[in-house]
């Protein structure tokens, strides 16, 4: 979620930086660092969502021990 969140407020902050004026260094102005930021921004996301599948794979072949405990059975009812 976090990474979501980060990912918005890089989006955010070049969509302003690209409605700067053009300047001696960069004559055509701020507008292809929007582009150039989307799409580092894709890349991180699908980097972070393969990540995440990895770690679904992996836990699904590990044995996890569930155990109940009176409480836990009052509790599911209600």
């Amino acid at each position: 979620m976090a990474f979501d969140c980060m990912a918005i407020e890089v989006g955010l902050f070049t969509s302003v930086i690209a409605t700067w004026e053009s300047n001696e260094q960069f004559t055509y102005g701020y507008g292809y660092i929007e582009m150039l930021s989307s799409f580092v921004n894709g890349i991180f996301l699908i980097l972070i969502s393969i990540f995440i599948v990895f770690e679904a794979i992996q836990q699904m072949y590990e044995l996890y021990v569930f155990s109940l405990t009176e409480s836990d059975l009052l509790a599911y009812p209600a």
